[in-house]
């Protein structure tokens, strides 16, 4: 994955995250579906890939657990759906 692909991967994931707080509705939406949030704003998604949202409250936080990088199995590659690829 280029820098480019983490540039445009992360503004699209701020994005994301802008309007889940601006709009109860998205918000609802991407916690029950993210898979067509993430469709709408022209990423993709490997298929067979599952994609979790889950949101930090006072009361609650999650730790994410990047996947090794000595290890191939378990990457998710989120791209411009135009593109249909995804890098290895």
């Amino acid at each position: 994955m280029t820098q480019s692909d983490l540039d445009e991967m992360n503004a699209a994931r701020g994005k994301i995250i802008a309007k889940a707080w601006r709009d109860p509705v998205f918000k609802a939406t991407l916690l029950a579906n993210p898979y067509d949030v993430l469709k709408k704003a022209g990423l993709h998604v490997q298929a067979g890939v599952a994609v979790k949202v889950v949101e930090n409250t006072d009361q609650r936080i999650h730790l994410v657990l990047p996947p090794n990088p000595s290890i191939n199995a378990g990457r998710l590659f989120l791209r411009r759906a135009n593109t249909g690829q995804v890098p290895y």
